[in-house]
């Protein structure tokens, strides 16, 4: 697709005004208006600095922000092009002490919970045999390489991202992945360990999608994550140094109630 149609002039006051996220939100309008998908064209930062009325460097910057979100691809020695968005960035983006300390890790897991009991009841109707056949399979390498019931990490993600495949929704794989990745790159900064992925927890979560019934889907997915909400609760009275370089603000939110 040819990328000579300009992004659109501002007015003299809009000219002004223009700068940080109003270019990338012109050049977001860009893309959509005219319909272009991952890896079409887009106009020179020079050409989007001329059409809006802005300097390069605004744009430049504009341009490396959308880059991280990967709404943009630069492609060196021949310019822009439309990228493949992903929550990833967005996630990872989170403030940083949020990864260093035990708080941040029940705020981690909180979010884990509530994304994958619920979405794991959505998956549930679109399960088929081969779905089902690819989870046990993953179980099965589970119980061949455990020791003491510890799961390697790569099966534990590759178990996750499995369940939540009938979806085919690339959003909700995203943040699935994501905050697997997070929790575990937190839960390394605090060097907590833990026996949470335990085989018979994934075990028992894939002959509850075998069997079908709602209430056993959440409860096992809420026991495979309780454990670990007990134990990350025990590290953190046995380790109460574990946040001091980093200690949360107080909370004054009240307490989440659990689903009935």
């Amino acid at each position: 697709m040819s990328s000579t149609a300009a992004i659109g002039r501002a007015g003299t006051r809009g000219r002004k005004e223009l700068l940080g996220t109003q270019v990338e939100n012109r050049i977001r309008a860009y893309i959509a208006e005219r319909g272009l998908i991952e890896g079409d064209d887009l106009p020179s930062e020079g050409r989007i600095a001329t059409d809006l009325g802005v300097s390069k460097s605004t744009v430049r910057e504009s341009v490396r922000r959308l880059e991280a979100l990967g709404h943009i691809r630069v492609v060196h020695g021949v310019g822009l092009r439309v990228g493949k968005f992903s929550i990833r960035p967005v996630v990872r983006a989170l403030p940083y002490d949020l990864l260093d300390r035990t708080r941040g890790l029940t705020d981690i897991l909180e979010v884990r919970t509530v994304i994958e009991e619920n979405f794991l009841v959505r998956s549930a109707a679109h399960m088929t045999e081969e779905h089902l056949a690819a989870l046990e399979r993953i179980v099965a390498q589970m119980e061949a390489t455990s020791s003491s019931g510890e799961v390697d990490p790569h099966l534990d993600a590759a178990f996750h991202r499995a369940l939540y495949e009938p979806i085919d929704n690339r959003l909700v794989m995203d943040l699935i992945s994501t905050f697997w990745e997070l929790f575990d790159s937190a839960r390394h900064a605090v060097e907590f360990t833990s026996n949470f992925r335990a085989v018979q927890e994934h075990r028992e979560i894939v002959e509850a999608l075998r069997d079908g019934d709602e209430q056993r889907i959440r409860t096992a997915m809420r026991d495979h994550f309780r454990q670990l909400e007990d134990e990350l609760a025990r590290f953190t009275l046995e380790h109460p140094r574990a946040d001091l370089l980093h200690p949360a603000e107080p909370r004054t939110d009240p307490p989440n109630q659990e689903q009935p």
